[in-house]
């Protein structure tokens, strides 16, 4: 975990089994970069795993994980709650998690952008999230999960913004 950072933004990043460890330093890194550019932590995050164990990514390689998920649900009603949360996937298809899906929802009724990489917007998808928004897909995935959930608007793009 990061250090705690009183001003600034808190990111949770949830690491699904098997989360591509290129798309998830992708994400992380700039954050450590801008805190060392700032001189400062603006920028915190937490690793979650569903069960506080250590994530394993599609190379083999195991994070250590800074909690659980119940942890995370526990405090999404807490003043230091996440600014946002990136669910961390990667090539496989993750099985349905309703637990995991349950908490997207409850982060997403509490206002918290909400990010998907690689295999990760399943999870957003079986939530309930993504439907009739844009959302970028990779390559691998776009056949499987445009016809898997055709409400949503599945584009081939690096990234899509949308929402609220």
């Amino acid at each position: 975990m990061q250090k705690a950072c009183t001003q600034g933004r808190r990111f949770t990043f949830y690491l699904l089994d098997g989360y591509t460890q290129h798309a998830f330093s992708s994400a992380l890194e700039p954050l450590r970069l801008a805190n060392d550019v700032m001189g400062r932590p603006y920028y915190s995050w937490r690793l979650l795993t569903r069960d506080g164990q250590p994530g394993r990514s599609s190379c083999g390689m195991r994070v250590a994980a800074d909690g659980a998920l119940t942890s995370e649900q526990d405090g999404l009603q807490q003043l230091d709650r996440p600014h946002m949360t990136v669910v961390c996937g990667g090539s496989a298809v993750p099985p349905a998690d309703g637990k995991a899906e349950g908490w997207l929802r409850m982060s997403r009724r509490g206002r918290i952008p909400i990010a998907g990489l690689a295999g990760g917007l399943y999870s957003l998808a079986r939530a309930g999230l993504l439907g009739g928004r844009r959302c970028a897909v990779h390559w691998e995935h776009f056949p499987d999960f445009s016809e898997r959930f055709f409400e949503t608007k599945a584009r081939q793009t690096a990234f899509e913004i949308a929402g609220e």
